[in-house]
């Protein structure tokens, strides 16, 4: 797992970089609006979130257990898509009740959903075992392993 600084990093890069690009544009452009600037802020702070979301029952077991294992939320994986969907979904539901506007709501849970996934790859990356299909098959799969390597480049080789 890489620390969570490396995920803030990654969110930083490839998402926060894009959003405040995007709030920029709009700003020369006149289009944005103070209510507008306001939600694109509370987007990006939602995508931080979401960046460290899976890893949140660490902190929560490292204040009662003193350790740091972050793999289970209840008979949930915190690192599985179920989860995460479960987290947009509560978003989603979360941001239209605050909103009372359906874009505004979706876009709160895309950005968490994204996030999420983001970290998710992170960690298949770094070798953490993800169980990503957790209720059908609830062994940890890595979308990186060799064999799935090889035989994406054996696709790719026989496309090209």
């Amino acid at each position: 797992m890489p620390y969570p600084p490396t995920h803030l990093l990654f969110y930083g890069f490839m998402v926060l970089v894009a959003g405040t690009f995007l709030l920029s544009a709009y700003s020369f452009e006149g289009r944005s609006q103070i209510g507008n600037r306001n939600f694109m802020l509370v987007l990006l702070i939602a995508g931080a979130v979401g960046s460290l979301l899976p890893d949140v029952p660490a902190v929560w077991n490292l204040l009662l257990h003193g350790n740091l294992r972050h793999n289970m939320v209840g008979p949930i994986p915190s690192h599985s898509l179920i989860f995460g969907m479960v987290i947009s979904g509560s978003m989603l539901g979360f941001g239209y009740l605050v909103y009372r506007n359906s874009r505004q709501a979706f876009s709160l849970a895309m950005i968490i959903a994204v996030t999420f996934v983001f970290h998710l790859i992170l960690d298949d990356l770094e070798g953490g075992s993800i169980a990503y299909l957790f209720p059908l098959y609830e062994k940890p799969v890595s979308i990186f392993g060799a064999r799935v390597l090889a035989t994406i480049f054996e696709v790719l080789r026989n496309v090209f």
